[in-house]
């Protein structure tokens, strides 16, 4: 709990992953190339109170429909202290695995084709901001 309040705004998402599975060196917990940050997502973080605070901005992603995977999963958080009236960025990078469903007749993690939607908010039924990557 704080005695502030935050806003948030300037969602980016930068990284361009394509569809199809992870085809490196098996090493422990799976392939290597699961754990390549593929996606970034920042956000800009205002404290529009009058009293220094901290926000704890939460990331979840939203698979395309084929992945036949629940609404929002959350693959992220980072804490932001900040001033009264101070602006601060959070970022977050999604790995491979992050955005993977396995596919059981490939035995292998699959990034699935079609449109994610990233959300950044307080928490899941507090989504403040959506953004949009469509994978080929």
């Amino acid at each position: 709990m704080t005695y502030t309040n935050f806003t948030y705004s300037d969602i980016a998402v930068e990284g361009k992953p394509s569809s199809g599975g992870a085809t490196g060196k098996t090493i422990p917990g799976g392939r290597a190339d699961l754990w390549d940050a593929v996606v970034t997502v920042t956000a800009t973080i205002t404290n529009s109170g009058s009293v220094k605070g901290a926000e704890v901005a939460q990331l979840y992603v939203g698979y395309p429909a084929s992945a036949n995977a629940p609404p929002k999963q959350l693959r992220g958080f980072e804490k932001k202290p900040l001033d009264a009236g101070a602006k601060g960025t959070v970022s977050f990078k999604v790995l491979r695995r992050d955005i993977s469903v396995w596919d059981a007749s490939k035995q292998n993690w699959v990034i699935p084709a079609g449109e994610f939607t990233f959300y950044v908010g307080a928490s899941s039924r507090d989504v403040r901001l959506t953004a949009k990557l469509t994978v080929a």
